[in-house]
């Protein structure tokens, strides 16, 4: 599974899933499983990560079950812990199900509602990226070349108070 999310790709997680989920990867559902592959693999696991598998009692409720739907029940909870930076770590969770003597990955369907929050949450996203855009180019370039220098230097304090000055110097 590490090698899988180490490969930033979505083909080598399919592999790895129960054939009963393989439908939830395809379709309207495959771009959502395609987005949540493609986040979870933003940064690399490294080779000290530690693991954990839990089993889930069979009378408790699945994750996020009023959101998706389950195509095969998962048995188990993996959860991978590592260190992103010194003083940054990072947690996942993944379901699983012990079938036939094998251990595989299991996705869950997304509902439509749920694909159509995700497309909403989507386009709003990129309407506040087309704002920032818009006041970026706005920003006198003095200002705007102050600002990112602060923040690249880690004083992000500095640079919102000096966004600041400027909206009450202007009239």
């Amino acid at each position: 599974l590490v090698a899988a999310i180490n490969s930033k790709s979505p083909e080598p997680r399919k592999a790895l899933l129960h054939p009963k989920s393989l439908p939830c990867t395809s379709g309207e559902a495959g771009a959502f499983y395609d987005q949540i592959v493609t986040r979870q693999a933003r940064r690399p696991v490294p080779a000290d990560y530690k693991w954990k598998i839990t089993p889930i009692p069979a009378d408790q409720p699945l994750m996020f079950a009023d959101q998706f739907d389950y195509p095969i029940r998962p048995t188990h909870l993996l959860q991978l812990d590592f260190q992103t930076e010194p003083r940054r770590s990072t947690t996942m969770i993944f379901q699983l199900v012990h079938d036939a003597n094998q251990w595989r990955e299991v996705t869950p369907c997304p509902k439509p509602e749920t694909i159509a929050a995700a497309r909403a949450a989507k386009d709003a996203r990129a309407k506040h990226a087309e704002k920032v855009q818009a006041l970026a180019a706005s920003t006198p370039t003095p200002l705007r070349e102050a600002v990112v220098r602060l923040f690249k230097e880690g004083r992000r304090v500095e640079a919102f108070t000096a966004t600041e000055l400027a909206d009450a110097d202007k009239p």
